[in-house]
């Protein structure tokens, strides 16, 4: 169950071959912003997993139907890498990473039901970890998608005449990934940060964990066609959405040791190098609100089996090169 969660599969990775190294804060602050950047931009598309079922109209009540969604969209691979350089994450060859971006995957769990009187379907969504199994995972990890969405049928559709329905609908993404203990039993030397040289006046993180978080809410327009061929349910549309997304991480720690006094002494020498004092809520850099519009075009394959249908769907960003793929199953009447 747990391997079906939200994971940010490349952080798996990153609690391997981790090793302490020095570095300054423009490159810390560099790292992290290109992390913040890169998946605030990215993030819309993520949200747009679920609720693409394969039928573009289901129909007036009392058509319903409830499933699960699992997916997967990319962010660009350059989002991250500098972040693992950085700390020294050991990722082996990267190149498949590169060439398709860094998967974030996506659940949900999907409901629509038919509306009365006038013709439309309304469906939502939502995507949580539960506690139980948050104690189970590796990482401490905390993940949100809600959303919902309307549809008014244009088309009904016959033979090869098209079901064609458009709508729209609001979704909000929340995300959270906390690795402790960076480097487990030593420390890490942040004196480059205040521009002394490693091994003078050692400025010491012990244990750092690294967060990283993110959050999205965003308004999605999309238009949908689809075909009844037997049991077959091929499909095609496109969307258009508008973002406002911001995301950010940095290090963490509640052991911060100098080597020559308080650390509270070096407060200001922090004020004169431009570097946040760490505090326990940590050395954090985060991106400022990205907003803006994404294109995009999904469909794919359905299966119906009486009650028990099952969609394949890829989908495409036209405006960042970003890729994705889902599947649902679900029971529908």
């Amino acid at each position: 169950m747990k391997k079906l969660l939200f994971v940010f599969t490349l952080l798996f990775l990153f609690s391997f071959g981790v090793y302490a190294q020095d570095f300054s804060y423009a490159e810390f602050e560099e790292s992290f912003s290109d992390f913040a950047d890169g998946v605030a931009a990215s993030l819309p598309f993520n949200t747009t997993v679920g609720l693409n079922w394969s039928d573009a109209y289901i129909g007036q009540f009392p058509h319903f139907g409830v499933g699960l969604t699992l997916g997967v969209t990319t962010i660009p691979y350059s989002a991250l890498d500098p972040v693992f350089d950085l700390v020294g994450a050991d990722l082996g060859s990267n190149e498949y990473l590169e060439k398709i971006g860094a998967p974030i995957p996506a659940y949900t769990l999907d409901a629509r039901l038919g509306g009365f009187i006038l013709p439309f379907d309304v469906g939502f969504k939502i995507g949580f970890i539960p506690e139980a199994v948050k104690e189970k995972l590796p990482l401490n990890m905390d993940y949100l998608l809600v959303g919902a969405d309307v549809r008014v049928p244009v088309l009904k559709g016959s033979g090869i005449i098209p079901k064609l329905a458009v709508g729209g609908g609001f979704n909000y993404l929340r995300g959270d990934i906390l690795i402790e203990e960076l480097v487990e039993g030593e420390v890490m030397d942040i004196s480059d940060m205040l521009g002394n040289p490693p091994g003078t006046d050692l400025l010491t993180l012990s244990d750092p964990d690294v967060n990283f978080n993110w959050q999205a809410n965003v308004i999605d327009l999309k238009a949908q066609a689809s075909w009844k061929l037997l049991i077959l349910r091929p499909n095609v549309g496109v969307g258009v959405a508008y973002g406002k997304s911001k995301a950010g991480g940095g290090l963490i720690t509640d052991d911060i040791v100098y080597n020559k006094g308080s650390v509270e002494s070096l407060k200001p020498y922090f004020e004169a190098a431009g570097v946040p004092f760490p505090t326990a809520e940590g050395i954090l850099v985060s991106s400022e609100d990205v907003g803006g519009w994404s294109v995009r075009a999904f469909g794919g394959l359905g299966i119906s089996l009486l009650i028990l249908k099952i969609d394949l769907t890829g989908m495409y960003n036209f405006t960042s090169g970003s890729i994705g793929a889902a599947i649902n199953a679900r029971i529908q009447f």
